[in-house]
């Protein structure tokens, strides 16, 4: 019995203990490396990530150049001033002022084809803070050189614009009064002795505990005999930060994306699938 068993193991050794059946039919599992699944997450964070760098910087970039763009043109300057402020009661046309203020200015001239520049460019006087003052009585003086033959020289002369003015404590800073097409009259004569401006006053009487110079500004258009209208950019600075920004966002993109193309060319490890048998 025992070399018969031998011989029949031995015997059934030659060929396989399970043949295979075609009528069977073979399940394969495919089971995915980890380290590749985890490693496409990683990409597809990264990507997303450049993704919303890439937007933000074109956002930072469009937002300073349309900052950098916006501009304001301002077709008039002030004029320095000098003042005098007396505080002492005086009587205008029936009514009694505490406050007497005089502001002093160089001339603005306009351009002439005749003769001196004797026409004064428009003035407009501004109160900055219209809780100083109370309404009043305003005069313009026009201070000017007039030729006397009898003399052989020029006298000084003076000409006045009178009017009142109440200001307005919604408007800071608040027009109080101008002055328009402002000149000496003319004279016949030479046109090199016609009269000359000197300077402007105004003068102001009113009621007031704390005024002066500070508290006005005058202002005058610009005309073609200066550099032009003014034009600023009061964006200019912030608009310069969003387009640095935007500029590194996209330089530090495009680091990562080179670092990324260089760990792409390196040689990774074959991708390995385990089957299985089921």
């Amino acid at each position: 019995m025992n070399l018969k068993n031998d011989f029949l193991n031995k015997f059934r050794g030659w060929f396989p203990q399970d043949p295979l059946n075609p009528n069977k039919q073979l399940q394969l599992r495919l089971e995915t490396n980890p380290l590749k699944l985890k490693r496409i997450r990683g990409k597809l964070t990264i990507n997303i990530a450049q993704l919303v760098a890439v937007a933000l910087a074109i956002g930072l970039i469009l937002s300073g150049l349309q900052l950098n763009s916006v501009s304001t043109t301002k077709g008039s300057y002030s004029l320095p001033i000098n003042s005098t402020t007396y505080h002492n009661r005086v009587q205008v046309d029936g009514t009694s002022y505490n406050c007497t203020i005089y502001l002093f200015i160089s001339p603005p001239l306009q351009e002439s084809t005749l003769g001196p520049a004797n026409r004064v460019n428009s003035l407009f006087v501004y109160l900055k803070d219209p809780g100083n003052i109370s309404s009043g009585v305003y005069v313009t003086t026009l201070r000017y050189a007039r030729y006397n033959d009898t003399l052989n020289a020029y006298v000084p002369q003076e000409f006045n614009q009178t009017g009142t003015f109440t200001p307005d404590e919604a408007k800071k800073p608040d027009l109080l009064f101008s002055a328009i097409a402002l000149a000496p009259p003319f004279e016949a004569g030479p046109v090199g002795l016609q009269p000359i401006v000197s300077g402007i006053v105004f003068s102001l009487y009113c009621n007031a505990s704390n005024a002066g110079a500070g508290s006005f500004t005058i202002e005058t258009p610009i005309n073609g005999a200066q550099s032009g209208y003014i034009i600023t950019y009061s964006y200019r600075n912030i608009g310069n930060i969003f387009l640095a920004a935007g500029l590194v966002c996209l330089l530090v993109v495009l680091v990562f994306s080179i670092i990324n193309l260089g760990k792409k060319s390196r040689k990774y490890p074959i991708e390995e699938y385990a089957v299985t048998k089921s």
